[in-house]
């Protein structure tokens, strides 16, 4: 615990005990996008790191500075939350989803020469491969009957080499019609992988329609949790000032907050002087 060597300091971020996030550095500490603004909750900043992994409902004390409602004074208080609140943040805005993008394919379209055409490779079309899982998980989601392997659909003289490959051009059956896996992964993740949304399954092949997504938390007046601090120090203070934020004010220094004579700060200087003499001493 570092304190300034100045007279007075803002009591913000000076005293806190967890950085202050926005979407930006929480993207950059955890790899991912913070999920979005709820407006169930008051915005948060902060995680406590203690509280990541604990039992959801765990109460973790902090101390953090309150502001009374009639004379406006900043004063020391606590703030008790539940894990599932302390180890989360609710940042405004809305959580950025990851562009949808097959991994490439090393698969590849093989054609015999015939009469009309030389052979040929070419490069197997990623667009229209799906994992046997994906497959399965559309089945279920539009509800499905059946799943079919379409590798075959060339024939005559082309055929596919995999190389390795495992992802198929699978097919689904809905309503007596086969639907491409592929196309409909691609169709649900238009807004982003994993973005919410609902499949409309009352047209002639299903269609994802993302789910309308708003950020209310500009219109939102409630102050946001408090971010918890450290213990003043014994030379500190805590001062109000008019349309100010909350202010440390050493007491052991002059300055605009404290108008310490320089007499006073003689002695303490001369007592500080003898207690370090007698310190080396020892």
């Amino acid at each position: 615990m570092i304190q300034p060597t100045i007279d007075h300091y803002p009591a913000h971020p000076t005293l806190d005990l967890f950085p202050q996030l926005n979407r930006y550095t929480y993207r950059m500490q955890f790899g991912v996008d913070a999920p979005d603004w709820d407006p169930t909750r008051l915005k948060k900043y902060w995680i406590d790191p203690a509280a990541v992994g604990a039992d959801p409902a765990t109460i973790f004390r902090y101390k953090v500075i309150g502001r009374d409602p009639i004379t406006a004074d900043y004063f020391c208080t606590f703030l008790e939350l539940p894990a599932s609140i302390a180890a989360t943040v609710n940042l405004p805005g809305l959580h950025s989803y990851k562009p949808y993008v097959p991994a490439p394919t090393l698969a590849e379209m093989q054609c015999d020469a015939t009469n009309d055409f030389p052979a040929s490779t070419i490069p197997y079309n990623v667009d229209l491969l799906s994992t046997m899982d994906q497959a399965t998980q559309i089945l279920k989601e539009i509800g499905g009957t059946e799943i079919k392997d379409n590798s075959d659909e060339f024939g005559g003289p082309c055929h596919i080499v995999w190389n390795g490959e495992t992802r198929r051009p699978y097919l689904v059956r809905w309503n007596n019609d086969w639907q491409q896996v592929s196309l409909l992964i691609k169709d649900k993740y238009k807004a982003g992988v994993d973005a919410p949304g609902a499949w409309n399954l009352t047209s002639g092949s299903p269609i994802w329609i993302p789910a309308q997504r708003v950020d209310t938390s500009s219109q939102d007046p409630r102050p946001p949790v408090a971010t918890p601090v450290r213990d003043l120090m014994l030379n500190e203070k805590l001062i109000t000032q008019l349309f100010q934020p909350p202010i440390i004010v050493r007491t052991d220094m002059a300055g605009v907050y404290n108008p310490v004579s320089q007499d006073l700060l003689n002695e303490i200087a001369a007592l500080k002087a003898q207690i370090a003499a007698l310190q080396a001493g020892k």
